[in-house]
């Protein structure tokens, strides 16, 4: 059987809460019918997680505030989202996904964080994500994308082939990297074969008309 991790303990940092309800809604949805049968029970597993910080207290509050029932899964996380500040952290992530760029990060380590910044924001239409994508990526690498055809349509197409490209950028690079050291490499000292070479070495080359330098024959 597959072994789903439950969600970790969640104090009421709002940086936490996408995240958190996330893992509770995956875990539930696995485990379906034969443990959550009711919304009661997925609200009384989802608060058991519910400790310190300003959600320990809130925690206590709602329980008290429902002596009766907790009425619908679906209103209880309405309430989460609410009294967590969902909203706010969906528009913080928002204007960083704005502002979001490239750098001299690698692609793959890029789309990490667009990724980890779209499941935060609320953002869920493909053009959005795309439009967004795009503007954050470097010049040079959007132009190569756009120089190919045909277009990526889906963000996970354009994830693909920024990942793709990138990784041959690199790769040429590295070639052309180790393709200069290797012609930077220190040569042998033309003077020192004219050292080296004995006297009727000498004597045959000066009788060709061969120079010491090069080894042609023309010029001494």
């Amino acid at each position: 059987d597959v072994k789903i991790n439950p969600p970790k303990e969640f104090d009421g940092n709002r940086d936490d809460t996408l995240e958190f309800l996330t893992d509770c809604e995956n875990f539930i949805n696995t485990l379906g019918t034969t443990k959550f049968d009711t919304d009661t029970k997925k609200i009384a597993w989802t608060l058991s997680y519910l400790k310190g910080g300003s959600a320990g207290p809130w925690k206590i509050s709602f329980i008290e505030g429902h002596p009766t029932g907790y009425r619908t899964w679906t209103e209880f996380k309405n309430k989460f989202k609410e009294v967590f500040g969902t909203i706010d952290h969906e528009a913080k992530n928002r204007l960083a996904l704005i502002n979001l760029r490239q750098g001299n990060t690698s692609a793959d380590d890029h789309i990490v964080k667009f990724r980890t910044l779209i499941a935060r924001s609320g953002i869920n239409d493909n053009v959005s994500q795309t439009t967004l994508f795009q503007t954050s990526l470097n010049d040079a690498l959007r132009a190569k994308i756009y120089s190919h055809d045909p277009l990526p349509t889906t963000i996970e197409e354009w994830y693909n082939k920024a990942s793709t490209l990138d990784h041959q950028w690199q790769f040429a690079n590295s070639m052309k990297s180790g393709s200069s050291f290797r012609s930077s490499r220190p040569t042998r000292d033309t003077k020192v074969r004219a050292v080296n070479l004995n006297f009727a070495e000498r004597q045959k080359y000066i009788k060709e008309g061969r120079c010491f330098r090069c080894d042609k024959i023309g010029h001494r």
